[in-house]
């Protein structure tokens, strides 16, 4: 209970656990194979989720366009004013821009992975020729909150 024990206070909407953060592109047909230590982890309250993980790449080919970070556990809400973002704390070894960001797709389960233009710039998506094809490539450490739908 929060602030009381009246059944408003309660806390009754609170889970624990694991997903799969997963790479996808805006046109599909990428093949991927992940490192053995991708991971994830979630904890939600209500309707907010709070999400943190690790992924890494150890081939990559084919898809096109916009690059996705997704596999989330939960469906983000739509029609939020208010655009939910996924930190992005390290990323390394990639083919050619570098994540900074991610910004969370309404209604799904995945966000669009974003880069700085420059250093004072704004920010663009990650396409598909960002990403690196060979082993221990394309990492991204990773966390942040958002709404779910449900």
């Amino acid at each position: 209970y929060l602030g009381g024990t009246g059944s408003a206070n309660a806390l009754d909407d609170y889970e624990e656990g694991s997903f799969t953060p997963t790479y996808s592109t805006e046109s599909g047909g990428e093949s991927i194979t992940y490192d053995g230590l991708t991971s994830g982890k979630y904890i939600k309250v209500g309707q907010m989720v709070y999400i943190t993980g690790f992924i890494r790449t150890d081939a990559f080919s084919g898809g096109g366009s916009y690059v996705y970070l997704g596999g989330f556990p939960f469906t983000s809400a739509s029609g939020n004013p208010f655009k939910s973002f996924i930190g992005v704390a390290r990323s390394t070894t990639w083919g050619g821009d570098f994540p900074s960001a991610c910004e969370v797709v309404d209604g799904d389960t995945k966000a669009f992975i974003k880069y700085r233009t420059s250093a004072n710039g704004g920010s663009d998506n990650i396409v598909q020729s960002d990403m690196a094809t060979g082993g221990n490539s394309n990492v991204l450490i990773f966390s942040g909150t958002y709404k779910s739908s449900s």
